[in-house]
């Protein structure tokens, strides 16, 4: 599992996009 791992993918799209 890497709930963590694809937690931090989100908020770097998030960081990215916006």
């Amino acid at each position: 599992m890497k709930s963590s791992f694809d937690v931090v993918v989100f908020k770097l799209v998030l960081a990215l996009k916006y």
